[in-house]
């Protein structure tokens, strides 16, 4: 990210984000001049909290700069505003936006007004225009309580849809959780409940996962319809897990950088020990029926998880894997792998294919679902992976969707899935 000042007749001042200090930063770049011929780099914002990739604005007439980051929480992205005066400190960060929700902010050209679309995992999205103020004894402004257009919503307004739909059951809303992990780091996920749960019951749990490099699925904002499937599982009876292990974003370079040159080896760890945990609370986990699924890298994980801990995962349904990290894209692959020539062991390890021979011999474990034209994740990697199943006499299923890309575009066809995939779980799990 970054955002040229436009100064005449001054040296070239422009914002840049970095993450030399281990989380993601905004620092202020001065060209070299004829006056001063080095480049002068300062910090204008600090912390153990990161600026999300997200536009900035910047208030030159009070040289103030507006940016969207995660510094209450990993779960929220919130508008702050710092100041880049001389002598400023980089630590004096003012929060604008409510806690309790997560919010997409678009501010005009003055730096006076924002539009503010923002939600929760418990309340639809809704959108409300605010104004900024300022006063003489402070140089941040606050938002205007009297001024700007206010949306009314929440709880009460989303019960009164419902009712007006003559809809007798809401979206499942999800519970947070948190704990630390063997090595003492804070993980972070969610946790739905099944329609019918009864505190302290055990029911068959699905995990469901991404896992992979800029991904973070355990968020507070408004989760339906991009959960849907999700939620259908909670309507049939399964616990829906989900964590952000490390790995994901936001969370700073050492967290995020776990998996960098192992991937694949590496981050089931963190989902295993939250389902520990949950079992461990007795919060609907049952750990003798736990199913995995996911999709493009979460499909990866799914068939690792499988092949690495078949006593843990009963089943998997994995969607568009990669199965060996030389047939993906090499840019993405390259830049958490490194080259494969300097890095074979890490290589050798990540890829599915060597790992045929450890998948449970048992019937019914293992679904694999995969479009025929992605042009993401090539159908060539569920192609080996079949070769190396069959080759080790591994049960399996495949099911190749002939019109399908990356993703299941048709409704049909995504109907055909998610027939397969809940009869798989509920007959098999």
């Amino acid at each position: 990210m970054t955002y040229t000042l436009q100064t005449p007749l001054l040296p070239t001042k422009l914002f840049i984000t970095s993450e030399s200090s281990g989380f993601r930063h905004l620092y202020l770049v001065v060209k070299p001049s004829a006056s001063s011929p080095n480049y002068h780099i300062r910090a204008i914002t600090a912390g153990n909290w990161p600026i999300v990739d997200r536009p900035i604005y910047v208030d030159t007439k009070r040289q103030l700069v507006y940016f969207t980051a995660k510094k209450d929480t990993p779960l929220e992205t919130h508008l702050y505003v710092a100041s880049y005066s001389e002598g400023a400190d980089p630590l004096t960060v003012v929060r604008l936006t409510e806690l309790g929700y997560s919010h997409t902010v678009v501010m005009d050209e003055k730096c006076e007004r924002y539009l503010d679309w923002f939600s929760s995992v418990s309340e639809k999205p809704r959108c409300s225009v605010r104004y900024l103020v300022w006063n003489e004894r402070n140089i941040f402004p606050s938002v205007s309580e009297t001024m700007g257009l206010f949306v009314k919503g929440g709880k009460e307004d989303d019960e009164k849809e419902w009712d007006d739909k003559k809809l007798s059951k809401k979206v499942p809303i999800g519970e947070f959780f948190d704990f630390i992990n063997n090595d003492g780091v804070k993980i972070y996920g969610c946790i739905y409940r099944p329609e019918n749960y009864v505190s302290g019951k055990k029911y068959p749990t699905l995990l469901s996962i991404y896992g992979g490099p800029k991904s973070q699925m355990v968020t507070n904002d408004y989760k339906y319809p991009r959960f849907l499937r999700l939620f259908l599982a909670t309507r049939l009876g399964f616990t829906v897990v989900l964590i952000d292990g490390r790995g994901s974003s936001d969370r700073g370079v050492t967290f995020e950088s776990y998996l960098k040159g192992r991937m694949g080896t590496v981050e089931l760890e963190d989902q295993i020990a939250g389902l520990n945990y949950l079992a461990s609370k007795k919060m609907g986990v049952d750990l003798e029926r736990v199913a995995i699924t996911g999709w493009s890298y979460g499909g990866y994980l799914s068939l690792m998880a499988l092949a690495q801990y078949p006593r843990i995962f009963k089943l998997a349904i994995a969607g568009a894997p990669v199965t060996q990290w030389e047939l993906y894209d090499t840019a993405y692959t390259e830049r958490y792998m490194g080259l494969p020539s300097e890095n074979q062991e890490g290589y050798r390890k990540g890829s599915v294919l060597n790992w045929a021979d450890k998948f449970p011999d048992n019937e019914n474990r293992l679904l694999i679902a995969h479009g025929q034209i992605d042009e993401n994740v090539h159908f060539k990697n569920s192609e080996l992976l079949v070769s190396a199943l069959v080759k080790q006499n591994k049960p399996h299923k495949l099911q190749p969707y002939p019109t399908e890309r990356h993703g299941l575009r048709h409704a049909n066809v995504a109907e055909h899935f998610e027939t397969l995939m809940f009869f798989w779980l509920v007959n098999y799990l």
